[in-house]
């Protein structure tokens, strides 16, 4: 399970860091995009948002297919399949809705974007308590 939250925290921390530097690029000019029209981002938005809320759904369709009577090592690797399939889902969400914010010159999109995917990613912390058991 520690091997499993160490790639969670890995995963969170680079969505910030991501986002942190995009947005740093942005508002001091080293990156300059608007290639595309900001009035898209709204529907960048709910498909990105959309992505995010399907990461949780995974998860949790993946983790009640465990079968609670398999031995310990297969309920826990079910288990970090289904975390670290989410979270690839999640993140994937908010590098959208930053990546296209970048692209539309907005850094408020590129905000929303990472720390959406982020605080996200943060509810969902792997914990052993989540871990079906056969008892």
């Amino acid at each position: 399970m520690r091997s499993l939250q160490v790639i969670w925290g890995a995963l969170v921390g680079t969505v910030v860091a991501y986002t942190l530097g995009a947005y740093w690029a942005m508002s001091t000019g080293v990156i300059e995009l608007a290639v595309i029209d900001a009035s898209v981002m709204p529907y960048v938005a709910l498909a990105a948002l959309t992505l995010m809320i399907g990461g949780t759904v995974v998860r949790r369709v993946m983790v009640r297919r465990i079968d609670p009577d398999a031995e310990p090592a297969a309920r826990l690797a079910g288990y970090m399949s289904a975390s670290v399939s989410s979270l690839a889902v999640t993140e994937s969400g908010g590098l959208v809705l930053l990546t296209l914010g970048m692209l539309s010159g907005s850094a408020t999109w590129v905000l929303a974007g990472g720390f959406a995917a982020a605080l996200v990613m943060l509810t969902v912390r792997p914990s052993a308590k989540d871990l079906p058991s056969g008892e």
